[in-house]
């Protein structure tokens, strides 16, 4: 037999193996067993066991010769997944390790978040200890055997703790090769410590070495010396150490690094050594490296995503990676073009905060500022601030759509767009033209921009029209990989299972495509689970009601918390509340009847969303209530700083269970175990729903990658129409195709009439062709403009009948030309995002009390300015300041607000807003929550918006600029959005500070200028030290702290410089420092240590004369150099340049000199 025949058999003998009829019905009948179906089992795991151990080894033999067959991946995944039912109902095999059979598995076969998941859950089973084969349960790191040293490592590598593992390698170092001539029973470990040490150092270093020879010298001394145990260990090692070759980050990016091998070199030293947390370093045994790259990422470099000016469609799952795809991308074009700008486009306010923080996490350790533009529509003074300063800007389409009116020269310098969740485009809304409208003006005004287009539920057949719209091209989809049997690859899987009510009191989970047979005669029947809740009573009623979806989701939802995170999926706010309070019953009944609460349900006291919960919304709300005990609720209209805090205590496992609505689907990562769907309905007289789209969208959420290896979606069917929802919507290849709305249009023209068409077609284009007029010279013809959008577009690429567009387009520009034919009223008219109806009444209301207005601002009065801008509101029927349905009442008579929007511009507090909006307001919105409706749809969007418009048209009556306006004016949309009456507190807002309280107080701490850059620099250079001295509650100085320590207010890209001066931090705040501060003088040599044990700055240096302790060196360039201390190993000398006394001070005022000293 030739080398290739018997490679060919193995794969042949794969192929049979997971063909095989019995054991395909033995695995699903494991499946079952394990998640609770109870039957007449008759699978043998000796059977099973052998099959596992044949798969997973033949399918390294056959990466020997193929490291990308598909038939080992899939061979080993089965294996993994085998192993994975073992290590939780085996009769007969040592569960532990099966543990770590199936981490390793996975982890060869591309599955590494799984791998990590299974370990941490054996560490969890087992108290932290490591699996050790010492009958007496010996510390592993004391035993001298083989077996435990090599399991030791291999855990390690399984778990990612590549940096402990490096730390606690030490056997080759203490044996010559002397020692192991002399004595043949060290090679082995020997071979094993060079192998291991040397792949240590490509991963933490990039060192160049040959680990792969060395572990299979391993491999054979084992196999040799009759060691089957470690021999079978190493096989599998020796197949992961290959596997690395081909997915290794340093050895990807390579390639793309020879210009700037520094940065890059620096990037991946942060992903592996993973030194930084939160606040503080993390000890060696906390870190966990990221040194490969997933199936799906591989995809994307390997079809040319770091290409210059090459745009791709991102298609993949949800959890595959595609942030990390974006992130690398970004990084390679901030280096490509050092003077450009990087531009995220985040459909949802709550995903640009979640993007800042995950983009800034290595970028900004890097030298690179990452910033959010928070908000929508409204004119923030200090926008051109954060423009100025940042690398990487991560906004919404609507702030966006207004930089691009007000700032187009900006875009100039964009290098990267990044549209994540771009399947919004296809919605049937107002943001859906926008988000188009966007990108055609970007493609026109920039033909070479690189455009990434994300999205985890676009239908496979829409990719090729948005890879020709995005790129010109047919082909530049990036995909995750199919394998055999059509399988797509995603990191974790997802089982959707069915909950019916079979009997008054007995309930079912049914998985409809988990089949399997009890034995070899019986019919296939779904996996299926009794009673995991029934009715019982809990003290004298029983719990829950079939006939009440609240309840019977909150039974599931406690049960199912057992296992993990739950969310209860809820498609209105109304009934997230009733769930809500459904949780409470049951927490007072349990509580009534004295029986023992789970202990995720406890009462705490100590949390950050119920500390913001009871400033916002106060101790009565249900929300407030549940929050207290580990139940969190999250939907639009919260107040952001209760909505950020309970998804930062939902990840953090504060929070056990989340009552949520779609804004789950809006791209939020979160770790959950069980998703339960209680509603899709959205309108049920209308027959609005959840789209099937959205649905799959938020299933992906299930199940998150290196949280779980598996994401279980459990559908409430109570009736016969959940039963043909349930049909219906787990069909993926129901999900609508994504289509742009002028498609949508243009089918529905003969159905809806000519003038509806018009009417519509006006709507979703008026203000951005206005805009795009305004750019034009005076010579362009209008149907070129037509042409060009037509060009540009979606629409265009999803094959259409384009003549009512382009007609349509032609009647739009031709009313415009009528209507506002002077030029400057157009450029005024085309900046604010109103359509030409509603500007018009703006400049009549201006008009008509023009000299009124002229001494309003005159006397920078911008609180009787907001009384005339909300009547004119009133009288002018503008549609843009339309609060929708929910506020009904408020529409077309905004001024009733007059009060209330002055006491929250001055301030007040939540519950004296809220005594106002009673009398303010008609009886039915008399709400608590009507108000914070009121908060989120009218003062942080619509109102800012109306009032940005009504300047920008003020403005031009009055025929000034922006500037010639008075200060007060000027951030009067900020004023309006954020609370506060103060331009640095709105600044600090719109950087993350979550009360207006806390922003005031920081504010009146500052005695600086009242320049944005004097007062960051002061923010973000306040040490520990001084923020001690602040009387802060514990979650305002944490919000405070995350808020310093994102920003970079020293951009040093590239290289940093080899020398810095500054003055020395913190002094003035420690008796000690202020005594040993005396006696420094010119010319000292002074000392540094990081301050590993900071609690709450990771990059902190300290400064000493000697032992004697002076101070820190300042955050903006401690961050900058600890990380080069830290990655790089680099040594600086300190001298002082000046020690001056303070005048009225205590202590000396140091200036010092800090410079690399070179190797």
């Amino acid at each position: 037999m030739t080398r290739s025949e018997y490679f060919e058999s193995i794969e042949n003998s794969l192929i049979q193996t997971l063909d095989g009829t019995k054991f395909d019905n033995h695995t699903k009948q494991m499946f079952a067993w394990r998640i609770g179906a109870r039957f007449n089992r008759s699978y043998d795991e000796e059977f099973i066991w052998q099959r596992a151990l044949y798969l997973s080894s033949n399918a390294c033999r056959l990466f020997q010769v193929d490291l990308t067959s598909d038939i080992a991946l899939k061979a080993l995944k089965t294996s993994a997944e085998i192993y994975e039912y073992l290590s939780a109902i085996s009769e007969k095999f040592d569960k532990d390790f099966c543990y770590i059979l199936s981490a390793l598995c996975y982890d060869i076969a591309g599955y590494q978040a799984n791998a990590l998941c299974m370990m941490r859950s054996f560490l969890e089973r087992n108290q932290n200890k490591f699996y050790s084969i010492n009958p007496g349960g010996e510390s592993i790191n004391s035993s001298l055997n083989d077996e435990n040293y090599i399991l030791f490592h291999v855990q390690l590598i399984l778990l990612k703790q590549i940096p402990f593992a490096f730390l606690t390698y030490k056997r080759s170092s203490s044996l010559e090769n002397d020692d192991v001539t002399k004595n043949e029973d060290l090679l082995g470990i020997y071979l094993f410590d060079k192998a291991i040490y040397s792949w240590y150092e490509n991963i933490l270093k990039g060192a160049e070495s040959s680990f792969n020879d060395h572990i299979r010298d391993a491999y054979r001394y084992y196999l040799y010396k009759g060691n089957v145990f470690v021999s079978q260990i190493l096989q599998l090692l020796s197949c992961r150490f290959d596997k690395y070759n081909e997915r290794s980050i340093w050895k990807t990016l390579s390639p793309h690094s020879t210009s700037n091998s520094y940065v890059w070199s620096k990037y991946i030293k942060l992903l592996s050594n993973d030194f930084y947390r939160r606040f503080k370093i993390k000890s060696p045994k906390d870190r966990r490296s990221t040194f490969e790259f997933w199936v799906s990422q591989m995809n994307a470099f390997q079809q040319g995503i770091l290409l210059d000016q090459e745009s791709f469609i991102i298609q993949m799952p949800t959890s595959a990676g595609k942030t990390f795809i974006a992130e690398i991308a970004i990084l390679d074009c901030l280096l490509k073009y050092p003077d450009k700008k990087c531009v995220y486009v985040a459909p949802f306010r709550a995903l640009t905060n979640e993007k800042e923080i995950e983009l800034s996490n290595n970028l900004s350790k890097i030298g690179y500022s990452v910033s959010s533009l928070s908000g929508d529509y409204e004119l923030d003074e200090f926008q051109n601030f954060i423009l100025e300063t940042t690398d990487v800007l991560i906004a919404t389409p609507e702030k966006l759509d207004l930089l691009y009116r007000l700032q187009n020269d900006y875009f100039s310098e964009v290098s990267i767009l990044v549209v994540d969740e771009g399947h919004i485009i296809g919605d049937l809304n107002e943001r859906a033209a926008l988000l188009e409208f966007l990108i055609i003006r970007l493609k026109r005004k920039l033909p070479h921009l690189k455009i990434l287009f994300i999205s985890a539920v676009m239908p496979t057949e829409n990719s090729v029209e948005f890879s020709k719209w995005i790129s010109k091209k047919d082909s530049n989809v990036i995909k995750s990989p199919i394998f055999v049997d059509n399988e797509v690859w995603q990191p974790t899987r997802k089982i959707i299972g069915k909950f019916n009510w079979i009997s008054k009191d007995s309930s079912r989970i049914t998985y409809p495509k988990r089949d399997f047979q009890e034995d070899n005669n019986s019919s296939k029947i779904p996996a299926f689970v009794v009673n995991l809740i029934q009715r019982k009573n809990i003290g004298r009623r029983k719990f829950p009601s079939t006939s009440h979806r609240g309840q019977t989701a909150v039974a599931l939802a406690y049960k199912l918390s057992e296992n993990g995170n739950v969310l209860v999926f809820c498609s209105r706010p109304d009934w997230a509340l009733a769930v809500c309070r459904a949780f409470l019953y049951l927490y007072e009944s349990i509580s009534r009847a004295k029986e023992e609460i789970l202990p995720y349900f406890k009462e705490n006291l100590n949390s950050e969303s119920f500390f913001n919960a009871q400033r916002w919304l106060g101790g009565e709300s249900p929300i407030t209530k549940c929050l207290k005990i580990g139940v969190g609720v999250h939907f639009g209209d919260l107040p952001e700083p209760v909505r950020k805090s309970v998804e930062k205590d939902y990840r953090s496992g504060k929070l056990r269970v989340l009552i949520s609505t779609n804004t789950i689907g809006q791209g939020l990562n979160f770790p959950i175990k069980s998703l339960i769907i209680h509603s899709l309905d959205i309108n049920p007289k209308e027959d609005l729903k959840v789209e099937i789209r959205d649905f799959w969208n938020i299933i992906g959420r299930a199940g998150r990658a290196g949280k779980e290896t598996e994401g279980q979606i459990i559908f409430l069917a109570l009736n016969e129409k959940d039963e043909e929802r349930f049909e219906s919507y787990t069909n993926i290849d129901n999900i609508k195709r994504v289509e742009s709305i002028f498609k949508i249009l243009v089918q529905l023209r003969v159905s809806i009439g000519q003038d509806d068409f018009d009417n519509y077609l006006k709507l979703f284009s008026e203000p951005y062709i206005m805009s795009m007029l305004v750019e034009e010279v005076i010579d362009t013809e209008d149907q070129a403009i037509v042409e060009e959008i037509i060009d540009n577009s979606l629409f265009n690429a999803q094959q259409i009948d384009i003549t009512p567009l382009r007609t349509g387009f032609s009647t739009v520009v031709q009313r415009i030309r009528t209507d506002v034919s002077e030029v400057e009223k157009l450029k005024a008219f085309a900046s604010n995002g109103f359509n030409i109806d509603s500007n018009l009444a703006l400049e009549k209301a201006i008009n008509d009390d023009l000299e009124e207005l002229q001494t309003i601002i005159n006397e920078d009065n911008y609180i009787e300015l907001i009384s005339f801008i909300l009547k004119s509101f009133d009288q002018g029927g503008i549609q843009e300041v339309h609060f929708g349905e929910k506020l009904e009442g408020l529409n077309g008579q905004v001024s009733i607000l007059n009060d209330l929007i002055i006491n929250w511009i001055t301030g007040e507090s939540i519950d004296a807003l809220y005594e106002v909006w009673v009398k303010s307001v008609p009886t039915g919105l008399q709400t608590r929550e009507k108000l914070f409706v009121f908060l989120s749809q009218g003062l942080n969007y619509r109102l800012p918006w109306g009032v940005t418009a009504f300047i920008i048209v003020l403005k031009y009556s009055l025929k000034i600029s922006l500037e010639d306006l008075p200060s007060n004016i000027q951030a009067l949309s900020s004023y309006v959005k954020y609370g506060v009456d103060d331009k640095l507190a709105c600044f600090a807002l719109s950087l993350g500070i979550k009360s207006r309280e806390l922003s005031k107080e920081i504010v009146e701490k500052y005695d600086g200028s009242r320049n944005y850059q004097n007062f960051m620099n002061w923010l973000t250079n306040l040490t520990i030290i001084e923020l001690n001295t602040w009387d802060l509650h514990p979650f305002d100085k944490e919000n405070l702290l995350d808020v310093i320590l994102k920003f970079n207010t020293k951009r040093f890209k590239v290289e940093i410089p080899k020398s810095f001066e500054f003055r020395i931090r913190g002094t003035y705040f420690s008796a000690e420092a202020q005594t040993n501060s005396k006696d420094v003088n010119v010319g000292d040599n002074l000392n540094y240590l990081r301050d590993v044990e900071n609690e709450v700055d990771p990059f902190a240096i300290k400064i000493f004369k000697g032992s004697n302790f002076l101070g820190y060196v300042p955050r903006e360039f401690s961050k900058p150099l600890s990380v080069e201390i830290d990655l790089n190993e680099k040594k600086y000398s300190i001298v002082v340049m000046s020690s001056t006394a303070k005048t009225g001070a205590s202590n000396n005022d140091i200036h010092v000199s800090m410079s690399e000293i070179d190797n």
